[in-house]
């Protein structure tokens, strides 16, 4: 077994990672990679990284980056990281990336376990003091960056090993500089703090509300997911999740803290109100520097700068204090932030006990309705795929071979659908574990409206958000769907580059922000998107601890009124049932 645990000293630990690197699987998708960059894993991970990093973001869409060039990059990471170790605890004599330690890392290997039984159990860091911190830069970065772009494939075991050990370690470090009266308060955080500010927006009317239940039975899911098929808020649903209270709740600064390595792991957040906003953009930074900047708004501007100049002079901030003579600018502060759409339970797997998989999401539900955009776009997409599939078994073949009937566009799975606004790896859902995904962030953030291909339970776990949902059957001369759209990114860098285009026919041209806050523009929103505003619709106020289903296709737009995490879960239990339509049938569908 490859993988590290607690049981394991760090120098252990680490000598246990490096092995598996060196040795891996006969079936490992890494064999596939250039033989000389694989080799040069062990012997120069900064070259690796860079060479695969290049080769990723040079495949538009990035789901079809081959698993190789993941599984390189991931494993170069990996040494990376553990040689900065090395080389920073004095583990090893030598630097770990000489050449002499590529064909021969049993001597590497050997020497951390004899200085580890010459020196005993006295592995540990010191409070980290500074922003360039090598455990921060070096090791927390480059681990959370390879999960972050890869997913970590096929070592998995491995780096949330890591992480286990350094979180020790640190914890370790910490109380020995307490008990030798080293530690220094002023770089501890004021955990007295809430993590998400107070502050909070008007309630909106809500004017049409969404059905409400409580304690729902089974068989009562089951009949409105399979026969009324429309949404509805099951109050309290999460109320007995421990995010929810006690020393595992998601509203303490103290448990985010802890759980993000004093706040340096890595998220990816999105600078703007929406993704659709002018401006719009993504960034990957520090947890705790986004809980400072946008779910406080703490960053200082060259007029908050205090004329004092003592040193010992601080000021109390959320996830650090801050001498109040510091300033340090972020030029790509956008006003809102938002950590939306990531999988941060399975980067920080810690956390996924504190949640439980709603009960809808084990009941039998249906697919999209024919004649809907989620239902159209797959038929497009799936019967596209079947006749790339068939040209190529006929260039294959030859002539002579006989070729397979025309499929019926009714036969469709879900492996035909993907999320349009995203470039993603996900996919669909299953009961046992649908697709996790966590939203973190300010009052005022905006999910524009838009439909997803999946059914979403939606919990709100901290804070509370306004939702307006509108019919799948929703006439597109109505609800005005985008269509393609250029992806501009890096084009300025390089304006070579072949343009990239993006469907995002799921998303509404339609600013319901616009229409909602500033309702006396009635005739101006009329001339903008002509219909919309006869379209009927459900809204409601999520509060904490609700779970809102929104049913496969149904579009919706999510407005925070106050700062929070959601947390949603996608699925298809029984997914494309065999609905057929048009010349197909009646457009009936079946249980």
């Amino acid at each position: 077994m490859s993988g590290i645990h607690l049981g394991l000293s760090f120098p252990e630990a680490i000598c246990r990672v490096l092995e598996a690197i060196a040795n891996p699987s006969s079936d490992d998708p890494i064999h596939e990679c250039d033989p000389f960059l694989k080799k040069n894993i062990l012997q120069n991970p900064g070259l690796v990284l860079q060479r695969a990093e290049t080769h990723m973001r040079s495949v538009y869409p990035y789901k079809d980056v081959k698993m190789c060039w993941r599984r390189l990059f991931t494993d170069a990471s990996i040494v990376d990281a553990v040689f900065s170790i090395i080389t920073n605890c004095h583990l090893s004599e030598f630097e770990p990336w000489a050449r002499r330690y590529h064909d021969r890392l049993s001597l590497l290997t050997s020497e951390i376990k004899e200085r580890q039984e010459t020196h005993g159990d006295w592995f540990n860091f010191e409070p980290d003091r500074a922003p360039d911190d090598w455990i921060v830069k070096g090791v927390i970065h480059t681990l959370d960056y390879a999960l972050i772009m890869t997913g970590i494939p096929g070592r998995k075991r491995e780096v949330h090993g890591l992480f286990d050990q350094l979180q020790r370690a640190i914890e370790k470090g910490e109380a020995v500089a307490k008990a030798e009266e080293r530690f220094d308060p002023t770089i501890q955080p004021n955990l007295e703090l809430p993590m998400f500010s107070q502050a909070s927006v008007n309630r909106p009317e809500v004017k049409n509300p969404v059905l409400r239940v409580r304690n729902p039975s089974l068989d009562w899911l089951v009949n409105h997911l399979t026969n009324v098929r429309t949404p509805f808020v099951i109050e309290g649903e999460c109320e007995h999740w421990p995010a929810r209270s006690g020393e595992n709740s998601w509203a303490s600064s103290k448990f985010w803290w802890n759980h993000t390595l004093k706040g340096h792991r890595l998220v990816p957040v999105e600078l703007g109100k929406s993704y659709t906003a002018e401006g719009w953009g993504q960034q990957i930074t520090e947890f705790g520097k986004f809980a400072k900047w946008y779910l406080w708004d703490q960053v200082p501007t060259p007029s908050d700068r205090s004329p004092i100049t003592d040193p010992n002079d601080y000021s109390p901030s959320l996830f650090g204090w801050e001498k109040r003579t510091w300033w340090e600018p972020d030029l790509d502060k956008a006003g809102v932030a938002y950590l939306a759409q990531h999988d941060l339970l399975t980067q920080i797997p810690a956390l996924r006990k504190d949640i439980c998989i709603p009960d809808m999401c084990h009941a039998p539900t249906l697919g999209p309705e024919p004649g809907t955009p989620v239902y159209e776009k797959a038929k497009r997409d799936r019967a596209e795929e079947q006749a790339r599939q068939r040209a190529g078994a006929e260039a294959e073949a030859g002539p002579a071979e006989e070729l397979a009937a025309e499929p019926n566009p009714a036969e469709l799975t879900t492996e035909a659908t993907e999320e349009p606004d995203y470039d993603s790896d996900f996919t669909p859902g299953n009961p046992s574990e649908p697709i996790i995904n966590t939203w973190i962030g300010p009052e005022w953030t905006v999910t524009p409206l838009h439909h997803d291909p999946y059914h979403n339970a939606f919990c709100q776990v901290v804070g509370s958000k306004y939702v307006r949902l509108y019919s799948p059957h929703s006439p597109a001369d109505k609800i005005h769907p985008r269509g393609l759209e250029l992806f501009e990114e890096l084009l300025d860098e390089d304006p070579e580059r072949t343009p990239r285009w993006i469907d995002m026919s799921n998303t509404s041209l339609v600013n319901i922000e616009d229409i909602e806050t500033s309702p006396a523009e009635a005739e101006e929103w009329e001339n903008l998107w002509p219909g919309f505003q006869d379209l009927e619709y459900l809204d409601t106020v999520l509060e904490e601890g609700d779970c809102l289903y929104i049913p496969i296709g149904w579009w919706h737009y999510v407005r925070a009124l106050r700062a929070g995490v959601s947390v949603s879960f996608w699925w298809n239990k029984e997914p494309w049932k065999e609905y057929s339509d048009g010349e197909y049938g009646q457009g009936q569908s079946s249980e």
